[in-house]
């Protein structure tokens, strides 16, 4: 985005010019002691806003990974898998769950009264899942699951893959034939 700044002082001038943060597109003589110079942020510099505030978003973090951690405490060995927003547990009549609900800072229920019966995580982001109602879930870390991958990568794949490598202690590699990919050029 272009930004437009008016400057009387030689040196304010020369420090824009020399400056690795922005890009100088455009200067245009004002009057004989003022300059109107046009430039964009370099895309090594992120312009800040002065609506935001690194202790809150740090602060907001921090609280966020606690409470996870006490709702990992309180699970105990219950826990299968987990990540920085959920947590997937084991559950029976009697044993204690966390209280889920709809606001900010309370846990959610992600199946809306459903509950996995078959979970297979062959790693960080790398699960697969059942429901009672035989829906089934994949989720791979870096792979976009669209029709032609899911012909590859699903739920029977993940779940073969995961006991392959318990029973052998080695698994097998999975290919996904991704023949057409448009990449965007960033670097214009």
């Amino acid at each position: 985005m272009a930004n437009v700044k008016l400057i009387s002082d030689p040196r304010e001038y020369f420090d824009m010019l020399t400056s690795d943060e922005i890009e100088v597109t455009d200067v245009s003589f004002v009057s004989d002691d003022v300059i109107e110079v046009r430039y964009e942020n370099t895309e090594n510099f992120i312009d800040t806003n002065s609506k935001t505030n690194v202790v809150i978003a740090a602060f907001a973090t921090a609280h966020a990974r606690l409470k996870l951690y006490s709702v990992l405490e309180r699970l105990e060995q219950r826990v299968l898998y987990y990540e920085t927003d959920s947590v997937i547990f084991t559950s029976k009549p009697g044993e204690w769950n966390p209280e889920t609900g709809e606001f900010l800072g309370q846990l959610t229920d992600e199946l809306k009264g459903k509950y996995i019966t078959t979970f297979a995580s062959g790693g960080p982001k790398n699960y697969a899942y059942e429901t009672n109602t035989e829906e089934t879930c994949c989720k791979i870390r870096g792979i976009t699951l669209n029709f032609r991958a899911l012909k590859s990568l699903n739920f029977n794949t993940v779940c073969d893959t995961v006991y392959l490598s318990l029973l052998c202690d080695t698994g097998y590699p999975i290919s996904v034939d991704i023949p057409y990919k448009i990449n965007r050029n960033t670097s214009m």
